[in-house]
């Protein structure tokens, strides 16, 4: 039997970048670097916003026009460990404590004004916000778990049943 297996996942692991008490917090949508957007565009007139955060929406657009995902495989990866610390005594928990967050679910206004935005996780309530210097943009997302079945159901296709 032969198969012919086409699978592609996108994944961004963020480190967090504070942590008070139980709320973690994490930046996207920083700004390129010189180096790395004289890489990808090397035209004269430089775009006036290339970041990771693009990059990955136009990576969606591009697996949901050429392979039809809907919604498309790209996550941001955001484990709630701070330092080395927690890093050392959640090894053998780190899936567990990583929140999958689908780059579709983002509010168009993350991708076109250009700034940093914050994600914010509770870990006790599981409530995740997304920051906007000087708003707080109301997001709804998915659970953690629901996209993680979301993933495993991109694995699924790996899977024969005899």
């Amino acid at each position: 039997m032969c198969l012919n297996l086409r699978f592609i996942l996108g994944l961004q692991f963020k480190a967090s970048s504070s942590k008070k008490y139980a709320l973690y917090s994490f930046k996207i949508a920083d700004k390129a670097r010189k180096a790395c957007s004289s890489l990808i565009y090397s035209g004269k007139v430089r775009p006036r916003c290339l970041n990771q955060h693009i990059v990955m929406l136009i990576l969606a657009i591009a697996l949901k026009v050429t392979y039809g995902y809907n919604p498309p495989p790209v996550f941001y990866a955001l484990p709630l460990i701070y330092d080395i610390n927690e890093l050392e005594a959640n090894m053998t928990n780190l899936l567990n404590r990583t929140r999958f967050i689908n780059i579709t679910t983002f509010p168009p206004m993350t991708f076109i004004d250009c700034q940093t935005h914050k994600i914010k996780i509770n870990e006790r309530t599981g409530q995740t916000t997304v920051r906007s210097n000087p708003t707080l943009i109301p997001i709804t997302l998915k659970s953690s778990l629901e996209n993680m079945k979301q993933i495993s159901n991109y694995f699924s296709i790996l899977t024969i049943n005899r």
